[in-house]
C-alpha cells in the first residue's frame, strides 16, 4: 500500500519538524491583536472612544508557548491576562463615564458641571466661546431683579387646584409667574416635602419665592407663610427626629444664623424637650476660643493658628436636649458652628504648625477646612447641617458664588450621604431700620444695588451653583424658600435692619421643620 505508506511518512515528518520547533523555544505563529472600537456618549462637545482588545482564542495560544511550560501554568496565565484587561477596560469606562456632564441653563449662557463634580474650573459658554468660569464678572449673570418679582407677587391670580395630583407639583405652577390656590382649595395642594422642592427646581430653576402670610391678626404667633405650589402640615419634632435617627443637629451660620440656632432651642424647648448646655464659647467677643475647638489637646492647640471674626455674636455652643417620644426618650445634641463668610479664616492650621507641633491633622487654610476635616473627625459628624447663608456679612463679596461651590465641595467630600444637608437663602435688611446713618441707603455691587436687592442677587447666583446637588438625590441636599421675598412685609418684625426678633425666627425654623419632616 505505497499511498499509506507515504501518508504515514509525511505525516511522522510534520510531526517531528513540528516538536522541533516546539523544543528550540521558537514561536509558530505570532500573535495578531485584532481590535474593535466602543463609542461611549458623553457631552455634545466631547467625545471619547474606548479601543477594546479582543481575546486571542485560547486554542490558538496553546501553540504560542514554549514547550517547557506546562498546561496548568498556562491556564493560570491565560485567566490572568483576561481579568487584568477586564480591570483595565472597566476602569477605562469607570472615568470616562465620570467625566458625563450634564447642562443647566442660566440666562444667556450655559453652565457645563460635571456629574462627579471633581474640584477643576468650571467652564462657560459665552459667544460660543468656552471659558473658565472664574474668569467671567458674576455682573454678566444678571438675575431678575427683586423687583421684578415682587411686581409679579402683586398680582397673584387665584386658581382651582381640584385637577391637581395629591403627590406632584401643580400644573399651574409656571416659570416667571406666581399663583396661588383659592383658598377653598388648598387643602388639594400637595404637602410641601424635599422631593417636591426638588419637582420645584426642576421646573422653575429658582428657590421658591412665591407665597403669602396668612393669619396676619394679633402679634403674630397664629400666623403661617403659605407657598403657592404646596401646603405646610403640623409636623412630631420629636418623633419625626427619632424616626429619622437625628442624633447630631448641626447648624451654621453668621449673627442671624446663631439666632435661628437659638429658636431651633426654644423650638424643642416648647415641644416637651429638656436641654442643657453641655459647651459654650463664651458671651460676646470677636476672638475665637482655642480650648473649645482643640477639645484639651495641647498639640492641636499649639497648631492653631487664630484670627479674629468679624462678628461679635458668632459664637458656638452645645446642647443635649431629651425629648419624649411614644418609645422613650430620644436625645439630640444641637451644636452651633459661626461662619460669618463661606470661607474665613478665623482658625486656621497651617503646615508649618503642624510639623512644629507633630499633631497628625490635615492643615486647614480656612475655618471651614478646619471643621469638616478635623473639628468633626473628633466630635463625630453630624445626622442633619442646616447651612444660613451668612450674606449679611459677604454683600461685598463679588468672589461669593466661587468661595459657595467650593464650601459644597467641601461639605459633600467629608459628609457621608446619609447626612441631610439643608442651605438656606439670607433675608432682606430694611434701611429705615438702620441704628446708624451711616448704613443706611449704602449701596454694593457694581450695580450699585441697596443691601435687600443684592442678597436677593446673590442668592440667585448661589442658587446655580447648589443646583446640581438639589436635583440628584444622592447627595441628600435640600434648599429653602428664597427668604428675601418672604421677609419682605415684615419690617415691624426687624430690630436693627439686619436681625429680625424671635417671631421670625420661629416662623423659619417651623417652615424648615415642617419640609423636613414630611416624608
Amino acid at each position: 500500500m505505497p499511498y499509506a505508506v507515504r501518508l504515514l511518512a509525511s505525516a511522522a515528518l510534520a510531526v517531528a519538524v513540528y516538536i522541533g520547533i516546539i523544543l528550540s523555544g521558537d514561536y509558530l505563529i505570532k500573535p495578531e491583536h485584532t481590535v474593535t472600537k466602543r463609542s461611549f456618549r458623553v457631552h455634545p462637545t466631547l467625545e471619547a472612544e474606548v479601543v477594546r482588545t479582543t481575546m486571542v482564542p485560547d486554542l490558538v495560544k496553546s501553540a504560542l508557548v514554549p514547550a517547557n511550560i506546562s498546561r496548568e501554568t498556562l491556564l493560570t496565565r491565560t485567566l490572568k491576562r483576561k481579568k487584568l484587561r477586564k480591570r483595565r477596560i472597566i476602569r477605562l469606562e469607570e472615568k470616562l463615564s465620570s467625566n458625563l456632564t450634564q447642562t443647566f441653563t442660566i440666562p444667556n449662557s450655559t453652565l457645563a458641571i460635571k456629574e462627579s463634580f471633581p474640584m477643576v474650573p468650571l467652564c462657560i459658554d459665552v459667544n460660543n466661546r468656552t471659558v473658565p468660569i472664574d474668569s467671567i464678572n458674576t455682573t454678566d449673570l444678571q438675575p431678575a431683579k427683586k423687583n421684578v418679582h415682587d411686581a409679579t407677587l402683586d398680582k397673584l391670580e387665584d386658581v382651582d387646584v381640584a385637577a391637581s395630583k395629591s403627590d406632584s407639583l401643580p400644573s399651574f405652577i409656571k416659570p416667571g409667574e406666581c399663583t396661588r390656590a383659592r383658598r377653598e382649595s388648598r387643602s388639594g395642594l400637595p404637602v410641601c416635602t424635599t422631593e417636591l422642592f426638588r419637582q420645584y427646581y426642576e421646573r422653575m430653576g429658582r428657590f421658591p419665592e412665591c407665597g403669602e402670610w396668612v393669619g396676619t391678626e394679633g402679634y403674630g404667633f397664629a400666623q403661617k407663610y403659605e407657598l403657592d405650589f404646596c401646603r405646610l402640615q403640623p409636623y412630631n419634632w420629636p418623633e419625626c427626629s427619632m424616626k429619622k435617627n437625628f442624633k447630631h443637629f448641626l447648624m451654621m451660620g453668621d449673627s442671624t444664623g446663631w439666632r435661628l440656632f437659638m429658636a431651633m432651642i426654644n423650638s424643642t424647648i416648647a415641644m416637651g424637650g429638656e436641654c442643657t448646655l453641655a459647651r459654650s464659647e463664651g458671651s460676646f467677643s470677636m476672638s475665637p476660643s482655642i480650648e473649645y475647638f482643640s477639645m484639651n489637646r495641647s498639640s492641636l492647640r499649639a497648631a492653631m493658628v487664630i484670627q479674629n471674626r468679624r462678628c461679635g455674636w458668632c459664637r458656638s455652643a452645645t446642647y443635649n436636649c431629651d425629648l419624649r417620644t411614644y418609645s422613650g426618650v430620644h436625645t439630640i445634641r444641637y451644636d452651633f458652628l459661626p461662619s460669618y463668610r463661606f470661607l474665613d479664616q478665623s482658625i486656621t492650621i497651617p503646615y508649618n504648625q503642624i510639623q512644629k507641633s507633630r499633631v497628625r491633622v490635615r492643615p486647614a487654610n480656612f475655618f471651614q477646612e478646619f471643621v469638616f476635616n478635623t473639628y468633626l473627625r473628633m466630635v463625630g459628624k453630624p445626622d442633619a447641617l442646616v447651612f444660613s447663608f451668612p450674606l449679611n456679612h459677604e454683600k461685598r463679596n463679588q468672589d461669593a458664588p466661587r468661595h459657595f461651590r467650593y464650601l459644597i465641595n467641601l461639605v459633600s467630600r467629608s459628609l457621608p450621604r446619609t447626612t441631610e444637608v439643608y442651605w438656606l437663602p439670607t433675608a432682606t435688611e430694611f434701611e429705615a431700620k438702620r441704628k446708624s446713618e451711616q448704613y443706611v441707603n449704602v449701596t454694593y455691587g457694581p450695580d450699585k444695588l441697596l443691601a435687600g436687592d443684592q442678597i436677593y442677587r446673590i442668592n440667585t447666583l448661589l442658587y446655580k451653583e447648589v443646583e446640581p446637588y438639589l436635583l440628584n438625590s444622592t447627595y441628600n441636599m435640600h434648599a429653602f424658600v428664597n427668604t428675601v421675598n418672604m421677609s419682605l412685609s415684615k419690617e415691624h418684625w426687624s430690630e436693627d435692619g439686619v436681625h429680625f426678633n424671635y417671631l421670625w425666627y420661629r416662623h423659619v425654623v417651623w417652615t424648615l421643620l415642617s419640609i423636613m419632616c414630611a416624608f
